[in-house]
Protein backbone atom coordinates (compact mmCIF):
# COMPACT_ATOMS: atom_id res chain seq x y z
CA UNK A 1 0.00 0.00 0.00
CA UNK A 2 1.31 3.20 -1.24
CA UNK A 3 1.08 5.97 1.24
CA UNK A 4 0.73 9.72 -0.91
CA UNK A 5 2.32 11.79 1.48
CA UNK A 6 3.92 14.38 -1.61
CA UNK A 7 0.97 16.70 -0.75
CA UNK A 8 2.70 18.14 2.24
CA UNK A 9 6.09 19.72 1.93
CA UNK A 10 5.95 22.55 5.40
CA UNK A 11 7.84 22.36 8.04
CA UNK A 12 7.13 23.35 11.79
CA UNK A 13 6.35 26.88 12.56
CA UNK A 14 5.09 29.09 15.47
CA UNK A 15 2.25 27.55 16.58
CA UNK A 16 -1.07 29.57 17.37
CA UNK A 17 -3.96 28.21 19.30
CA UNK A 18 -7.11 29.97 17.97
CA UNK A 19 -9.63 28.09 19.88
CA UNK A 20 -9.46 29.66 22.95
CA UNK A 21 -10.77 33.21 21.12
CA UNK A 22 -10.23 35.29 18.03
CA UNK A 23 -11.98 38.92 17.86
CA UNK A 24 -14.83 38.43 15.30
CA UNK A 25 -13.89 40.16 12.10
CA UNK A 26 -15.44 43.30 10.82
CA UNK A 27 -15.40 42.19 7.16
CA UNK A 28 -19.45 41.27 7.04
CA UNK A 29 -22.08 39.68 9.38
CA UNK A 30 -21.17 36.80 11.71
CA UNK A 31 -22.69 34.25 13.50
CA UNK A 32 -21.93 31.81 16.04
CA UNK A 33 -23.93 28.33 15.94
CA UNK A 34 -25.82 28.10 19.47
CA UNK A 35 -24.47 25.37 21.95
CA UNK A 36 -27.97 22.91 22.49
CA UNK A 37 -28.26 23.30 26.01
CA UNK A 38 -29.12 27.51 25.70
CA UNK A 39 -30.65 26.56 22.86
CA UNK A 40 -33.07 23.79 23.99
CA UNK A 41 -32.38 23.38 27.89
CA UNK A 42 -31.53 19.99 27.29
CA UNK A 43 -28.94 18.18 25.58
CA UNK A 44 -29.32 15.19 22.86
CA UNK A 45 -27.84 12.31 25.98
CA UNK A 46 -31.85 11.75 26.16
CA UNK A 47 -32.03 10.39 23.39
CA UNK A 48 -28.23 8.92 22.60
CA UNK A 49 -28.98 7.00 26.25
CA UNK A 50 -25.24 7.59 26.88
CA UNK A 51 -23.34 9.88 29.74
CA UNK A 52 -20.79 10.25 27.58
CA UNK A 53 -19.27 13.17 25.85
CA UNK A 54 -21.33 12.83 22.47
CA UNK A 55 -19.55 15.17 19.55
CA UNK A 56 -21.80 18.42 19.39
CA UNK A 57 -22.97 18.31 15.21
CA UNK A 58 -25.45 20.56 14.10
CA UNK A 59 -28.33 18.96 12.53
CA UNK A 60 -31.76 19.30 11.18
CA UNK A 61 -32.65 20.51 14.71
CA UNK A 62 -30.71 23.42 13.85
CA UNK A 63 -32.16 24.20 10.36
CA UNK A 64 -28.68 22.76 8.42
CA UNK A 65 -29.67 21.84 4.74
CA UNK A 66 -27.19 21.96 2.16
CA UNK A 67 -27.27 20.59 -1.79
CA UNK A 68 -26.19 17.12 -0.77
CA UNK A 69 -29.68 16.88 1.96
CA UNK A 70 -30.25 13.86 -0.36
CA UNK A 71 -27.89 11.97 0.96
CA UNK A 72 -28.00 13.34 4.83
CA UNK A 73 -25.74 15.89 3.99
CA UNK A 74 -22.72 13.50 3.26
CA UNK A 75 -20.89 14.03 -0.02
CA UNK A 76 -18.35 12.33 -2.23
CA UNK A 77 -14.69 13.72 -1.48
CA UNK A 78 -12.46 13.28 -4.77
CA UNK A 79 -8.88 12.52 -5.13
CA UNK A 80 -7.91 16.46 -4.92
CA UNK A 81 -10.11 17.29 -2.19
CA UNK A 82 -8.50 14.00 0.03
CA UNK A 83 -5.34 15.70 -0.33
CA UNK A 84 -6.61 18.90 0.48
CA UNK A 85 -7.74 17.68 3.62
CA UNK A 86 -4.80 16.31 4.70
CA UNK A 87 -2.80 19.53 3.89
CA UNK A 88 -5.99 21.07 6.11
CA UNK A 89 -4.83 19.01 9.07
CA UNK A 90 -1.19 19.77 8.53
CA UNK A 91 -1.57 23.19 8.28
CA UNK A 92 -4.31 23.19 11.53
CA UNK A 93 -1.55 21.19 13.32
CA UNK A 94 0.54 23.97 12.94
CA UNK A 95 2.98 21.68 11.02
CA UNK A 96 4.77 20.52 13.94
CA UNK A 97 3.46 16.40 13.19
CA UNK A 98 5.89 14.34 11.53
CA UNK A 99 4.67 11.70 8.60
CA UNK A 100 4.54 8.92 10.33
CA UNK A 101 4.21 5.36 8.69
CA UNK A 102 1.24 2.69 8.62
CA UNK A 103 2.38 0.45 11.95
CA UNK A 104 -0.24 -2.43 11.55
CA UNK A 105 -4.04 -3.22 12.21
CA UNK A 106 -6.31 -3.61 14.78
CA UNK A 107 -10.49 -4.39 15.90
CA UNK A 108 -12.49 -2.60 18.08
CA UNK A 109 -14.02 -5.42 20.01
CA UNK A 110 -17.06 -3.28 20.00
CA UNK A 111 -16.79 -3.54 16.09
CA UNK A 112 -15.12 -6.53 15.40
CA UNK A 113 -15.85 -6.62 11.70
CA UNK A 114 -14.18 -3.24 10.78
CA UNK A 115 -10.41 -3.08 10.90
CA UNK A 116 -8.66 -0.06 11.15
CA UNK A 117 -5.15 1.01 10.58
CA UNK A 118 -2.64 2.12 12.76
CA UNK A 119 -0.05 4.72 11.97
CA UNK A 120 2.37 5.85 13.69
CA UNK A 121 1.32 7.96 17.26
CA UNK A 122 1.13 11.48 17.29
CA UNK A 123 1.84 11.87 12.99
CA UNK A 124 -0.09 13.24 10.06
CA UNK A 125 -0.76 10.35 8.83
CA UNK A 126 -2.64 9.28 12.65
CA UNK A 127 -3.63 12.01 12.68
CA UNK A 128 -5.55 12.43 9.23
CA UNK A 129 -6.83 9.14 9.47
CA UNK A 130 -8.50 9.26 12.60
CA UNK A 131 -10.41 12.05 11.39
CA UNK A 132 -11.98 10.29 8.19
CA UNK A 133 -12.42 6.93 10.15
CA UNK A 134 -15.27 4.52 10.59
CA UNK A 135 -17.82 5.98 13.26
CA UNK A 136 -16.15 9.49 13.33
CA UNK A 137 -18.68 12.21 13.44
CA UNK A 138 -18.07 13.46 10.64
CA UNK A 139 -17.31 10.32 8.02
CA UNK A 140 -19.56 7.85 9.12
CA UNK A 141 -21.58 7.53 6.22
CA UNK A 142 -18.63 6.02 3.88
CA UNK A 143 -14.92 5.77 4.86
CA UNK A 144 -12.05 3.67 3.84
CA UNK A 145 -12.94 0.86 6.56
CA UNK A 146 -15.85 0.34 4.66
CA UNK A 147 -13.78 0.35 1.84
CA UNK A 148 -13.81 3.62 0.12
CA UNK A 149 -10.85 5.02 -2.10
CA UNK A 150 -8.42 7.23 0.09
CA UNK A 151 -5.36 8.17 -2.04
CA UNK A 152 -3.57 9.34 0.68
CA UNK A 153 -3.08 6.46 2.75
CA UNK A 154 -3.19 4.63 -0.41
CA UNK A 155 -6.23 2.15 0.99
CA UNK A 156 -8.60 0.45 -1.71
CA UNK A 157 -7.16 2.60 -4.48
CA UNK A 158 -9.00 -0.16 -6.91
CA UNK A 159 -12.29 1.99 -5.70
CA UNK A 160 -13.79 4.77 -8.15
CA UNK A 161 -15.82 5.49 -5.07
CA UNK A 162 -13.95 7.97 -2.90
CA UNK A 163 -14.67 8.92 1.40
CA UNK A 164 -17.54 10.96 2.13
CA UNK A 165 -17.38 13.93 4.40
CA UNK A 166 -20.57 15.39 6.09
CA UNK A 167 -21.12 19.30 5.52
CA UNK A 168 -22.07 20.25 8.93
CA UNK A 169 -20.24 22.37 11.37
CA UNK A 170 -20.50 21.58 15.71
CA UNK A 171 -22.26 23.95 17.51
CA UNK A 172 -19.88 26.93 18.52
CA UNK A 173 -18.87 27.76 15.14
CA UNK A 174 -17.61 30.77 13.51
CA UNK A 175 -20.00 31.21 10.74
CA UNK A 176 -20.31 34.44 7.66
CA UNK A 177 -23.66 35.25 6.57
CA UNK A 178 -23.97 35.64 2.92
CA UNK A 179 -27.98 36.43 3.47
CA UNK A 180 -30.68 36.20 5.32
CA UNK A 181 -33.79 34.44 3.81
CA UNK A 182 -36.67 34.84 5.78
CA UNK A 183 -36.22 32.75 9.57
CA UNK A 184 -33.02 31.29 7.75
CA UNK A 185 -29.36 32.19 6.97
CA UNK A 186 -27.20 31.53 4.17
CA UNK A 187 -24.05 30.27 5.17
CA UNK A 188 -20.51 30.84 2.91
CA UNK A 189 -18.06 28.14 3.38
CA UNK A 190 -15.28 26.64 1.20
CA UNK A 191 -16.89 25.20 -2.13
CA UNK A 192 -16.74 21.57 -2.84
CA UNK A 193 -17.39 22.19 -6.11
CA UNK A 194 -14.39 24.59 -6.88
CA UNK A 195 -10.76 24.28 -6.52
CA UNK A 196 -9.15 23.74 -3.18
CA UNK A 197 -8.31 27.26 -1.92
CA UNK A 198 -4.62 27.42 0.13
CA UNK A 199 -4.94 26.04 3.63
CA UNK A 200 -2.08 28.92 4.52
CA UNK A 201 -4.73 31.74 3.51
CA UNK A 202 -7.98 29.99 5.19
CA UNK A 203 -10.04 33.40 6.65
CA UNK A 204 -11.75 32.36 9.91
CA UNK A 205 -14.97 31.46 8.22
CA UNK A 206 -13.37 28.85 6.38
CA UNK A 207 -13.09 26.43 9.33
CA UNK A 208 -13.94 25.39 12.86
CA UNK A 209 -13.24 23.99 15.50
CA UNK A 210 -14.84 20.32 16.92
CA UNK A 211 -16.82 20.44 19.67
CA UNK A 212 -18.57 17.74 21.55
CA UNK A 213 -20.80 18.22 24.58
CA UNK A 214 -21.32 16.83 27.45
CA UNK A 215 -23.81 15.37 29.83
CA UNK A 216 -24.51 18.78 31.87
CA UNK A 217 -24.22 20.51 28.99
CA UNK A 218 -20.54 21.98 28.86
CA UNK A 219 -19.06 21.69 25.77
CA UNK A 220 -15.11 20.80 25.41
CA UNK A 221 -12.71 20.62 22.33
CA UNK A 222 -12.52 17.35 20.20
CA UNK A 223 -8.92 15.61 21.03
CA UNK A 224 -7.34 14.94 18.09
CA UNK A 225 -4.91 17.22 18.12
CA UNK A 226 -4.82 17.63 21.54
CA UNK A 227 -3.99 13.41 21.31
CA UNK A 228 -1.46 13.70 18.75
CA UNK A 229 0.26 17.05 20.58
CA UNK A 230 0.78 15.20 23.64
CA UNK A 231 3.02 12.54 22.08
CA UNK A 232 5.32 15.23 21.61
CA UNK A 233 5.15 16.93 24.72
CA UNK A 234 3.18 20.19 23.34
CA UNK A 235 0.19 21.47 25.40
CA UNK A 236 -3.12 20.87 24.05
CA UNK A 237 -4.98 22.49 20.97
CA UNK A 238 -8.88 22.19 19.83
CA UNK A 239 -9.64 20.21 16.20
CA UNK A 240 -9.73 22.45 13.63
CA UNK A 241 -12.38 21.52 10.59
CA UNK A 242 -12.94 22.59 7.02
CA UNK A 243 -16.22 24.37 6.73
CA UNK A 244 -17.27 23.06 3.38
CA UNK A 245 -20.12 22.12 1.44
CA UNK A 246 -21.40 21.80 -2.23
CA UNK A 247 -21.87 25.11 -4.13
CA UNK A 248 -19.93 27.31 -1.04
CA UNK A 249 -22.72 27.65 1.07
CA UNK A 250 -25.59 26.04 3.39
CA UNK A 251 -28.51 27.33 5.19
CA UNK A 252 -29.32 27.30 8.87
CA UNK A 253 -32.35 28.87 11.20
CA UNK A 254 -31.69 32.33 12.27
CA UNK A 255 -33.21 31.13 15.62
CA UNK A 256 -30.55 28.50 16.05
CA UNK A 257 -27.39 31.50 15.72
CA UNK A 258 -25.99 34.27 17.80
CA UNK A 259 -25.58 37.19 16.48
CA UNK A 260 -21.61 38.21 16.67
CA UNK A 261 -20.59 41.59 16.08
CA UNK A 262 -17.47 43.07 15.03
CA UNK A 263 -14.14 42.97 17.88
CA UNK A 264 -16.62 40.43 20.55
CA UNK A 265 -14.06 37.75 21.67
CA UNK A 266 -15.26 34.21 20.16
CA UNK A 267 -14.57 31.11 21.28
CA UNK A 268 -15.93 27.75 20.60
CA UNK A 269 -16.60 26.50 23.49
CA UNK A 270 -19.17 26.43 26.38
CA UNK A 271 -19.69 27.90 28.92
Amino acid sequence: MKVDVSVSHKTSTDFVRLDTGIPVPSDGNYVMVQHEMPLFGKTRHGYNETKDAIPAVANSQWGIQTLWRSNGDYGAISDEWQRWFYEFWDWASGYRLPVGNLEGTYKNPMNPDVVYQIYTKGSKLALYAGMIMDAKSHSDSYNPEAGARDVVTGRNLQNHRPWEWLCRPTTGALLKVLSVNGTQLKIKCIDLFGAPPDVNTLEPWQFYFGTQVHYDGSVTRYPDVKVAFEAHGYPPAGTAMPLVAPGGYFYIDKSACVQLHAGDMWKPYYP
